[in-house]
């Protein structure tokens, strides 16, 4: 069943989720969880290409969970790899960069040279994702040489294929297409079913590149595989691709139609990513053909959708991430060095101390504190009249004194001599062990050391530091002595790697604090911006009033209450008498003063319940509801005549205004916010025709 359900998934992924599923439920009633443990993988697989993330996760999770209580290493080192490009695809690149790193760490213990492979191009692919191409052309090239030993062709092509992302991203457009063109031929050869993620990638980077029709035929046969063979996934991703280059291509009502039909299938697989690049994109195509509806709709999404863009911190994450590895290893090592004390302890009785005080080193979180720690003890292990520690500085490839005794007093550090056998182990990376022959004492004059041993301190390949004794009198340094030098050694590595590590980590965190608050203060201002501009679009800049467009919205809300409840109400169409007048005589300036103090004087003598609005120029209109009668609607308007006349301060001057106004009411001259404005603008202009402060009602 297993080979059939391999086959099937091989030939259809998505048409494998049933035989998947069933062969589950099988393995579940008769309790043989190895055979679970693959059909959950599987399954997993075809939910990744059919874009159902969260089943997918929950299916590999399952796996990798059976295949660890088995200590099945080949299904872990599979299940890891299947997680490892789930979390990729979902933008997880911590999680996704920790599992290519245990995958790379089994396969290397395990010696098995093909998961050795996945591990690398996944890490070239993810690297390449982040920009961080120096780093991906490095694992590249590790599973170039490594697909040379195993000759794996499904490995070469998804080599090529890796390439090419690689190339993507350092703009290297032509290398990209020709890794492509390798990879299409390889893959299709295997008739595998990367072939349509191929097609849309070259279509990508030919729109890089500006030959838009050859990568709207490829995106468009990338399409038509995709959806053959229900790889949701990659149709998302193609029709983005295609909304793209419709876009450059300057057709933005095609573009529209593909970025919205993308985004419907990120939305139905909650693919929160791929949502928001495409809102970014409609937002954009609505604007640019002055469909701010639209727009406005999908900026407030795109508010609520909390978009967070972690580009900005990406490589910190990754940096973190990897310093996390690196601290794993140099406990691994630690532990490695502990086993190696324990079989000396069989035989030397000093193992024992030796064992204790090294178990202090790798507690002791301040490296300071350890080195002291050390330089109290080290007489009970070995002679030791001079004990000093050297790191490297590897800016400058000089050693830096940092701890140092000379015949159980601590000295400082600055009034230390560097021997010249301590420089040439850092160079070298070597041991260094020097004896002398016995030689008379002079009065007043120090006698040169008798046996000196200087041991590089190595943490993961790198020697970072140098540990010095030297033994005076008669006492030469033997090879037991040089065996708990050497672990002692391995001891202070750790300690000082960690030491850097935590070095690192404190200075990362702090930078990721920052980069946070940084984002936080970004996330404020678009909100600022988000709110200044549904402001923009809804009141007046000058008078601070509802504008035309929020007019309109709000009187089809008065109009529908109304309707059913059977009411009147009225609008009041008011315009200035003697503006452009004033406009002219003292200037736009004073213009603009005096609308303002117009619009305050207006809602100054209205129910704050009224609507009242700047309809353009110097035309106003007042929405009154819950009106008795026409002539409530007399009295207000004949208010806000008498307060208009009030005179203006302009300067030398007091200037009137003035107000003539048409009224129209609700059912009996329309029944749409179009027509009852249309016709208290008729009625204004009957009330101009009487004469200048007029009010006037719509009479046919």
């Amino acid at each position: 069943m297993l080979e059939l359900l391999q086959q099937q998934y091989a030939d259809d992924p998505s048409g494998s989720i049933t035989l998947a599923g069933t062969i589950i439920a099988q393995a579940h009633a008769e309790h043989d969880p190895g055979t679970r443990a693959y059909a959950s993988l599987y399954l997993g697989l075809a939910q990744c290409f059919t874009a159902q993330y969260d089943s997918a996760m929950e299916s590999l999770e399952t796996a990798h969970t059976y295949f660890t209580e088995q200590a099945d290493p080949a299904g872990i080192m599979l299940s890891l790899n299947a997680l490892g490009g789930l979390y990729l695809e979902s933008d997880h690149i911590d999680h996704a960069l920790h599992c290519f790193f245990q995958l790379e760490d089994l396969a290397l213990k395990k010696n098995d040279l093909d998961r050795l492979t996945a591990a690398y191009i996944n890490l070239g692919i993810l690297y390449s994702r982040t920009g961080m191409v120096a780093k991906a052309e490095i694992y590249l090239e590790k599973g170039a040489q490594a697909v040379t030993l195993t000759g794996n062709r499904q490995h070469l092509g998804t080599l090529h294929a890796a390439r090419a992302i690689c190339s993507h991203a350092a703009e290297e457009y032509d290398q990209a297409l020709v890794h492509l063109d390798q990879a299409y031929h390889l893959l299709r050869e295997l008739e595998q079913v990367m072939i349509p993620e191929i097609l849309v990638h070259k279509s990508e980077i030919l729109l890089a590149q500006k030959h838009y029709s050859e990568a709207q035929e490829h995106a468009r046969d990338a399409l038509l595989l995709a959806e053959s063979l229900s790889l949701h996934r990659i149709s998302i991703r193609t029709h983005f691709a295609l909304g793209t280059i419709f876009n450059a291509a300057g057709d933005l009502h095609q573009a529209i139609t593909y970025h919205r039909s993308s985004l419907q299938q990120a939305r139905t697989c909650t693919i929160t990513s791929c949502i928001m690049q495409n809102i970014r994109e409609l937002i954009d195509l609505y604007s640019r053909i002055g469909d701010d509806h639209m727009a406005v709709g999908l900026v407030r999404e795109l508010w609520e959708l909390e978009d967070r863009d972690v580009s900005s911190y990406q490589a910190g994450i990754i940096e973190h991430t990897e310093t996390l590895q690196r601290l794993k290893s140099a406990e691994t090592e630690r532990d490695l060095l502990k086993r190696r004390s324990k079989h000396l302890e069989a035989n030397y009785r000093t193992m024992h101390e030796l064992s204790e005080l090294m178990h202090d080193i790798v507690s002791i979180v301040d490296f300071d504190l350890a080195l002291d720690t050390i330089g109290q003890r080290i007489g009970t292990l070995i002679t030791a009249d001079t004990f000093s520690i050297f790191s490297i500085d590897h800016t400058s490839d000089m050693l830096i004194p940092r701890y140092s005794i000379r015949e159980g007093r601590q000295i400082e550090p600055e009034t230390i001599v560097i021997e010249e056998s301590c420089t040439r182990c850092a160079r070298d990376g070597k041991l260094i062990h020097t004896d002398r022959e016995p030689e008379e004492a002079i009065p007043g004059i120090r006698s040169r050391p008798m046996s000196t041993l200087c041991v590089p301190l190595v943490s993961r390949g790198e020697t970072i530091g140098v540990c010095s004794l030297q033994a005076f009198g008669t006492h030469a340094y033997t090879a037991h002595d040089r065996d708990i030098v050497v672990t002692l050694c391995g001891f202070i590595a750790v300690s000082m790697a960690n030491h850097h590590i935590n070095e690192e980590l404190r200075t990362k965190n702090t930078n990721l604090l920052e980069q946070q608050m940084t984002l936080k203060q970004a996330l404020n201002d678009l909100h600022t911006a988000h709110n200044r501009i549904e402001t923009l679009a809804m009141y007046d800049a000058l008078t601070g009033l509802p504008n035309r467009y929020l007019l309109e919205r709000r009187l089809e809300e008065i109009l529908h209450l109304a309707s059913r409840n059977s009411s009147l109400f009225g609008i009041c169409f008011i315009d200035l008498d003697n503006f452009k007048a004033l406009n002219d005589t003292y200037g736009h300036a004073a213009g603009d003063r005096a609308l303002s103090a117009c619009a305050e004087r207006i809602t100054g003598v209205v129910r704050k319940s009224d609507l009242v609005a700047r309809y353009g120029g110097d035309e106003f209109i007042g929405v009154f509801s819950d009106i008795k009668s026409p002539e409530d609607l007399k009295l207000i308007a004949d208010k806000i005549i008498r307060e208009l006349l009030t005179p203006f301060d302009c300067g030398d001057r007091a200037f009137s205004l003035g107000a003539s106004i048409g009224i129209s009411i609700y059912p009996e001259d329309g029944l749409s916010p179009e027509v009852l404005i249309q016709r208290a603008d008729t009625a204004l202009y009957q009330a101009k025709a009487r004469g200048k402060g007029c009010v006037q009602f719509y009479r046919t």
